[in-house]
C-alpha cells in the first residue's frame, strides 16, 4: 500500500445525466499543498458514476495508506458509509475527513467512529502532519485553527494540473478567504472569520492563467466578491476575457455602473441573498440589510443582461411567515422574480444558529440537512404552505421533479419480464443511478418478487438511486407505486429533503407505455398522479390526443433529434425523454445544467 487518495461524493440530483457541479477543490487544494499530482484525487468520472460498492472497490484497487474525505452535508452520511467499506476491503488505511461537515457539535458525526481523524478548519498547513504522521490516536479530531494565509499562497489545484475543468467547463477561483458578516446561519464564517485577500493586480493575473486552462466560466467562491478591496480593478481585469463569470454580491451596494462593468467583465449571472423582508430578523441573524434597495439591485441587474439568482430563507429566528413571503411578492412585483431559491433554514454545524435558535423557539434536525422543523408560527407543514405560497407568487415550483433514467443499454439497469420467472443472477450493478425495469402482463401479482428485487439493489448500494420503472402489459392498481416507495428503509440526507419537499428520494417510481392506446384514459388519469408516466412515441405530438392534459411524457425512439429545434417547440422540456444515451446526456446539459 502506498499514497494518498483523496475522495469527494457528490449530491443525488434530479436526473442520471444532470451535472452534479461534483467539483474536488478541497482535494485539489490539499494535493497541490502536499506536491502531489492529479491521480492522488478520485477522477470526477468515477464518483459521479459508480455506486456504493464500485466506489470502494475502485478506492481498494489503488491500494492507498490514506484516504481523505470531503464531507458535506450532502455527502457525509454516504462517505461514513464507504469509509466503513474500506475498513473491510483496507484494514490498514487511514481513513481522514474534513471539510464544513466537521465541528465539535456534530454530535453524530463525531460519535459514529466512521473516520479515524476529523479535521475541522483549514488543511493546507497541517496536510503533510495529517498524511505523514501515523502516531495521532484514531478518533482524534484536529482543529487547525484560524490561519493568516491569503489565496496564492499555496500552489493553485488548477495550474498545479492536480484538477482540470469539467464537462461543465467551470473553474472555481478563490481571491478571498474569509469574511467579515455575522450571518449566524452561514458556516463559512466559523471556518474563516477574517478576510485574507489576494490583491487585485495578482487575482487578476490568475484568472488570466485560469482562463487559458480550457475552461468556460470563472467562478468566484469568494463568500461576497463586490466587497473585495480592488474590485473595479478585478472587474477591469476580466474584461476581454471572454469567459462567462459567476459570483455572489451583497446587493445593497450596486448601482447601474457596476452592472456595466460586471456584464463587460463577463458575468451573466450572479446570487443576491434577500433571506427575508423583515429588517429586525436580519439584525437578529448578523446580516443587517435593505430589502427593498436588495429587490431593485435584483431589477436592476436584469435591466443589464445580468440574470440575478436570489435567495429567500424560511424559518429564520424571529422571522415570521409573513417575511419570505413577502420577499418572494416584492421580487415579483419588481419583474425580478425569474430566479428565486427558497430555501428552509438549515442549522449547520459549528454556526452560530445553533447556540440561540432555541431560545427564538426554533428546532431543528439533528441530522443532514439539519433542516428548521419548528418555529413559533408553526411547524413543518407551516413551512411547507409557505413555501408553496411563494411558489404561488412567483408563478412556478423551484422543486424539479425526479427524471427516471429511460435510456437504452444503461450498464446500471437490470430489465426482467416478471412473467418468464427469471431472475437476475450474481451481484447487481453499482451505479450512482441505476434502474431496475420490470414488465409483467400482470405487475401487482408479482409484487412479492418485486419487493425482492427492490429491496435486492437497495442492500447492495443503499446511498445510491435506484428507478423502478415499471412496463405494464395491462393495468395495475394505482397504488402499487406507492407500495414499491414503502420498501426504502434509509433514513439519510436523501430521503429526509425529499420527505420535505414532497418528492420521491433515493427510490423513485414511474412508468413507460410501449403502447399507450393499449390503456383505459381513466386508468391512466389516476395513475399520472401516482408518478411519472411516459410513453413511447415517434415524434413529440404523436401522444393520442386523447391523453392530452393528463401530464404524460414522451419517450422518442431513436437518436436523430434536432435538440435546438425540439427546445423551441416545447414549453416542457423536462416531459421529453430519450432512448438514446447521448441525447439524454446533452437535453439534461441544456436543461438542467447549473449556470
Amino acid at each position: 500500500m502506498s499514497g494518498t487518495l483523496l475522495v469527494q461524493l457528490p449530491l443525488n440530483g434530479t436526473a442520471a445525466f444532470e451535472p452534479t457541479g461534483n467539483t474536488p477543490l478541497a482535494g485539489g487544494i490539499l494535493a497541490a499543498a502536499l506536491g502531489l499530482d492529479g491521480s492522488s484525487v478520485l477522477g470526477r468520472d468515477e464518483v459521479d458514476m459508480l455506486g456504493d460498492r464500485a466506489l470502494a472497490d475502485a478506492i481498494a484497487a489503488r491500494g492507498p495508506d490514506t484516504v481523505g474525505f470531503t464531507l458535506y452535508s450532502w455527502n457525509a452520511e454516504r462517505s461514513a458509509y464507504l469509509a466503513s467499506l474500506l475498513r473491510k476491503a483496507l484494514p490498514s488505511a487511514r481513513l481522514i475527513a474534513g471539510g464544513p461537515e466537521v465541528h465539535p457539535d456534530n454530535g453524530w458525526l463525531v460519535s459514529s467512529g466512521a473516520f479515524d481523524v476529523l479535521v475541522s478548519g483549514e488543511g493546507e498547513p497541517a496536510a503533510r502532519i495529517l498524511v505523514e504522521d501515523t502516531g495521532i490516536p484514531q478518533g482524534t479530531l484536529i482543529s487547525t485553527g484560524f490561519q493568516d494565509f491569503a489565496p496564492g499562497t499555496w500552489p493553485d489545484p488548477w495550474l498545479s494540473g492536480v484538477i482540470a475543468p469539467g464537462d461543465d467547463g467551470s473553474v472555481m477561483v478563490e481571491t478571498v478567504r474569509g469574511c467579515p458578516s455575522g450571518c449566524v446561519y452561514c458556516s463559512y464564517r466559523r471556518r474563516h472569520p477574517v478576510p485574507r485577500v489576494m490583491p487585485a493586480r495578482e487575482a487578476s493575473a490568475l484568472v488570466r492563467k485560469l482562463s487559458s486552462l480550457g475552461g468556460r466560466e470563472l467562478v468566484f467562491i469568494d463568500p461576497t466578491f463586490n466587497a473585495r478591496p480592488g474590485f473595479d480593478e478585478l472587474l477591469a481585469g476580466l474584461a476581454g476575457l471572454g469567459q462567462r463569470c459567476f459570483a455572489e454580491l451583497r446587493g445593497e451596494g450596486l448601482d447601474d455602473t457596476v452592472a456595466e462593468a460586471l456584464r463587460a467583465a463577463g458575468f451573466e449571472t450572479v446570487e443576491l441573498g434577500l433571506q427575508t423582508s423583515d429588517r429586525r430578523t436580519l439584525e437578529i441573524c448578523g446580516r443587517p440589510s435593505d430589502p427593498p434597495r436588495v429587490v431593485a439591485a435584483a431589477a436592476m441587474l436584469g435591466r443589464h443582461g445580468i440574470s440575478p439568482v436570489v435567495d429567500i430563507i424560511l424559518g429564520l429566528p424571529g422571522d415570521t411567515r409573513n417575511g419570505p413571503v413577502e420577499a418572494a411578492r416584492m421580487l415579483a412585483d419588481a419583474g425580478a422574480g425569474s430566479r428565486v431559491q427558497a430555501f428552509y433554514l438549515s442549522a449547520l454545524p459549528g454556526t452560530g444558529i445553533r447556540k440561540f435558535a432555541a431560545g427564538h423557539g426554533v428546532s431543528f434536525m439533528d441530522r443532514p440537512p439539519y433542516y428548521v422543523v419548528e418555529t413559533p408560527w408553526g411547524g413543518v407543514g407551516e413551512l411547507h404552505a409557505a413555501r408553496e405560497e411563494i411558489s404561488d407568487i412567483l408563478g412556478y415550483d423551484a422543486d424539479l421533479e425526479p427524471r427516471p433514467l429511460l435510456i437504452e443499454g444503461w450498464p446500471g439497469t437490470e430489465t426482467i419480464d416478471l412473467d418468464t420467472g427469471r431472475d437476475p443472477g450474481g451481484d447487481p450493478p453499482s451505479f450512482r443511478h441505476g434502474s431496475l425495469r420490470l414488465s409483467s402482463c400482470d405487475l401487482w401479482r408479482h409484487r412479492d418478487r418485486i419487493a425482492a428485487l427492490v429491496r435486492r439493489r437497495i442492500e447492495a448500494d443503499p446511498f445510491c438511486v435506484l428507478d423502478v420503472v415499471l412496463e405494464p402489459r395491462g393495468p395495475f392498481p394505482s397504488d402499487l407505486p406507492d407500495w414499491i416507495r414503502c420498501l426504502a428503509p434509509m433514513d439519510d440526507y436523501s430521503s429526509r429533503m425529499a420527505a420535505r419537499h414532497g418528492l420521491d428520494g433515493n427510490l423513485r417510481v414511474s412508468t413507460l407505455l410501449r403502447d399507450p392506446r393499449a390503456f383505459d384514459r381513466a386508468w391512466l388519469d389516476g395513475l399520472a398522479c401516482e408518478c411519472r408516466v411516459v410513453a413511447d412515441v415517434d415524434s413529440p405530438g404523436a401522444l393520442p390526443h386523447e391523453l392530452d392534459g393528463l401530464g404524460i411524457g414522451t419517450r422518442l425512439r431513436g437518436g436523430g433529434w434536432d435538440l435546438a429545434e425540439l427546445s423551441g417547440s416545447t414549453d416542457d422540456p423536462l416531459s421529453i425523454f430519450f432512448e438514446s444515451e447521448l441525447l439524454e446526456k446533452l437535453w439534461c446539459s441544456i436543461h438542467l445544467g447549473s449556470e
